[in-house]
């Protein structure tokens, strides 16, 4: 019988942010992203602990507010977000952050929308408890987010994305490892009510408890959805139960089918020959390409481990280290035994899997200018550059200005105060229209003086074809 072993080496990364901790271990919650802006329609979260700020602020928890579930609102990640936790494979204890999701029961749960604009929150470890994941409870709309190694360990509900879906979960990708005794799922623990789960995928392993599935753990005989969603099949060894996608049993669909488009539609991702499917939102490079493929050694490994040392293919540019330094060393391409040790193997159809999460570092061209991901003006210095970029047709953020950036949006994501002695120039002119969409998402402009006699049109945009929508003028003349 033949037998595969396949290890995912850890991609190194480097640290970016310093998470402020309680003395709990739980991440200090930081909430100045929506108390400066508590009239806004869009806010940005940017690290760790905004993101606990996220969750405080649902569940009630910051002292200052009660529970607010952000219907009409919606938060997007501005870039990756690296949690940093792990598990002691000694102690078997979490290492890092200790995560109190995104809404805590029936009650209590987010409404917004959360858009992850196709970054990576990674290294998120939930241990403990009845159930948990980064979100609890969602009956709002949860989307192209990427959950990037990490473990979810509970006794009931246990999910990549979140625990009790009743809202929309569209183009998520979750790679996390989730042991849970009932109702696991790659994506959702249970779905139920109007929940609807569609594009999404997991490749990440489920443990085979009751009623796990790939995609939900539990999924409502009626009013639920769940389409386009695929998974690994040898990461989620059905015992019983999952849910279905257009009344056929969910199915872990191989390479081949995937890439011929069987029952999944491509829309959203990008499907290359031997790589796990991507966002299209994403772009890639050699270490985004590494975490996505396997490197198989050679036929003849035991099950309980890697029985000799081995080769694999390096992407240039791309460092790697194995995540079990006792057993495992790597040496430029080779992967050299130092001792033998036992290894939790997954056996289905008689291939032996075992997988180790990947840390990686994605580039991302993410910002499309769509309304689901405008261009976002976050000060003074970028709602002039964007004026600019009108008046003088030139580019603004990479975007090219054709025709007046006709169907473009553009978001004001803070309020902006104009210098008093500045005398505004009004954006669009009549050689240069504006033409695209422009919504100030509640955001205050104050300020704005006017001295030019001469002109006929004056205002803060002189001459529009587009959409201004949502934005509050104060002060000035």
């Amino acid at each position: 019988m033949r037998r595969i072993l396949v290890i995912l080496l850890l991609l190194l990364s480097g640290r970016a942010f310093a998470i402020d901790y309680n003395p709990d271990g739980t991440i200090k919650p930081v909430i100045d992203w929506y108390v400066n802006n508590i009239k806004a329609e869009l806010y940005e979260i940017t690290n760790p602990n905004e993101l606990a700020g996220l969750a405080a602020l649902v569940n009630g928890t910051t002292g200052l507010f009660s529970p607010y579930d952000f219907t009409g609102k919606t938060v997007v990640l501005a870039n990756d977000i690296d949690m940093e936790s792990y598990v002691d494979e000694k102690t078997s204890s979490v290492k890092g952050c200790v995560w109190i999701p995104i809404g805590i029961n029936y009650s209590v749960r987010f409404a917004g929308a959360f858009d992850g604009q196709g970054y990576a929150i990674k290294n998120l470890v939930v241990g403990g408890g009845k159930s948990g994941t980064l979100f609890g409870y969602n009956s709002g709309t949860i989307r192209n987010l990427v959950i990037a190694g990490g473990m979810v360990s509970t006794d009931y509900y246990g999910a990549g994305i979140c625990s009790h879906n009743s809202g929309t979960i569209d183009h998520c990708i979750n790679t996390a490892n989730i042991f849970c005794n009932n109702y696991g799922g790659g994506i959702v623990g249970k779905n139920y009510g109007d929940g609807v789960i569609t594009n999404c995928i997991n490749i990440g392993y489920v443990q085979n408890g009751n009623f796990c599935g790939g995609i939900a753990g539990s999924n409502a005989p009626s009013g639920t959805v769940i389409n386009n969603c695929i998974y690994d099949i040898q990461m989620c060894p059905l015992k019983k139960g999952c849910g279905t996608i257009d009344n056929k049993n969910i199915k872990g669909l191989p390479t081949s089918q995937i890439l011929a488009g069987l029952n999944f539609d491509r829309t959203g991702f990008v499907i290359e020959d031997g790589l796990y499917p991507r966002l299209e939102i994403s772009t890639i490079n050699d270490a985004m390409r590494a975490a996505l493929s396997p490197v198989k050694l050679p036929e003849g490994q035991s099950a309980a481990g890697v029985s000799r040392n081995f080769e694999f293919v390096k992407s240039p540019g791309v460092d790697y280290s194995s995540s079990n330094t006792t057993f495992l060393e790597l040496v430029d391409n080779k992967c050299e035994l130092k001792g033998s040790a036992c290894v939790s193997i997954i056996i289905k159809g008689g291939n032996c899997t075992r997988y180790v999460n990947i840390r990686s570092t994605m580039p991302h061209a993410l910002v499309t200018g769509t309304n689901n991901s405008p261009i976002r003006i976050k000060n003074y210095d970028e709602f002039i550059q964007f004026a600019n970029a009108v008046n003088y047709c030139t580019n603004y953020k990479g975007f090219a200005c054709i025709d007046g950036f006709k169907d473009v949006y553009f978001a004001l994501m803070g309020n902006i105060y104009i210098p008093k002695s500045e005398n505004w120039q009004p954006i669009g002119t009549p050689s240069a229209p504006f033409n695209g969409n422009f919504s100030g998402y509640g955001h205050v402009i104050a300020n704005m003086n006017i001295m030019r006699p001469l002109d006929k049109y004056c205002g803060l945009f002189g001459y529009n074809n587009g959409t201004i929508s949502k934005v509050c003028l104060v002060g000035g003349h």
